[in-house]
């Protein structure tokens, strides 16, 4: 059985895309095969993707055989960063399924309140004939029925990410990239990601995570003199 992964990103760079993805690849039924479009910049990935998978680039993702498409992880309803990504690029991916009759399911994906009413326009036509709907939490549970889904559509998941399973041990390899940085491993060392796409603009909590940082840091200080 052959699918197609339809393109959300994969291979640009994004981390969570990555591990998302190779979750979803790990747990697929052995005699499915999919069609896998991937960004240029996949070429500097280190860890090989999985072989059983054919891997297309942007411009011919459009030649697949493939029977029936897959949205995997990714946020691919938001309109945060503007329109046209994510919802004006897959709007014509997936209305060339619907015209051909092709199913489209969605494993694992977020999903934003959208409340534009052009981005909601481009969901209605292209993002609602989706089959079905696997989300990532109760907030985009409730996002998706307020664009009108019906709730029997759609099943409460998690993260796919949760499931990565990592193959190599790459402690050295990290410790040489901090070390590279200037970052000095003897001492303790406290890192956030502190990317979150809600409070984007919400000086209020920039500026509470700063101070924990900064708090954070003045007690590792004391601890070393210690």
């Amino acid at each position: 059985m052959r699918a197609f992964q339809i393109y959300t990103g994969l291979g640009a760079g994004n981390i969570g895309d990555e591990l998302m993805a190779r979750a979803f690849w790990d747990r697929l039924p052995a005699e499915i095969s999919l069609d896998v479009p991937l960004a240029p910049e996949s070429s500097g990935q280190h860890e090989p993707y999985p072989p059983q998978h054919r891997y297309l680039t942007l411009e011919d993702d459009e030649n697949s055989g493939a029977i029936s498409g897959l949205l995997v992880g990714a946020t691919p309803i938001t309109d945060s960063e503007g329109l046209d990504w994510p919802l004006r690029f897959l709007a014509p991916r997936l209305l060339r399924f619907h015209r051909e009759k092709r199913p489209v399911d969605a494993v694992g994906v977020g999903v934003d309140h959208l409340y534009d009413a052009e981005s909601r326009g481009i969901f209605q036509e292209a993002f609602a004939p989706i089959r079905s709907w696997t989300v990532r939490s109760g907030h985009c549970l409730h996002a998706l029925q307020e664009l009108g889904v019906p709730e029997s559509r759609i099943r409460l998941g998690a993260d796919w990410a949760w499931l990565y399973r990592k193959r190599h041990d790459l402690r050295e390899w990290a410790g040489a990239v901090w070390q590279h940085c200037g970052v000095d491993l003897k001492r303790p060392l406290l890192v956030a990601n502190v990317v979150n796409m809600l409070w984007r603009d919400r000086t209020q909590a920039r500026g509470a995570i700063a101070s924990a940082l900064k708090i954070a840091a003045e007690r590792f200080v004391l601890l070393d003199r210690s």
